[in-house]
């Protein structure tokens, strides 16, 4: 979902960056090096089949999820938030 409406936000999906969520996270549970993309979709998709080797998932969980989050993300971005007030 994220990945959708960060290529909206940027109107691009041609950006590289660097994941440094989990280091130095400061447990041994989630403690993990950095993860680096070239693109939003990239990072999407290694999130989606991150989980198949493991054996939580199957690839059909994968190929659903991105189609369900780039979904979700459309709706997002379709909103007009802007001049709203709350």
């Amino acid at each position: 979902m994220s990945a959708g409406v960060f290529i909206s936000f940027f109107e691009t999906d041609n950006i590289d960056f660097t994941d440094n969520t989990y280091s130095n996270f400061g447990t041994t549970t989630f403690n993990s090096t950095p993860r680096s993309f070239s693109s939003f979709t990239e990072m999407a998709q290694e999130n989606a089949y991150s989980r198949v080797p493991l054996g939580v998932h199957i690839e059909e969980d994968a190929i659903e999820g991105l189609r369900l989050g780039y979904e979700i993300s459309n709706a997002i971005n379709d909103l007009n938030l802007q001049g709203n007030s709350f």
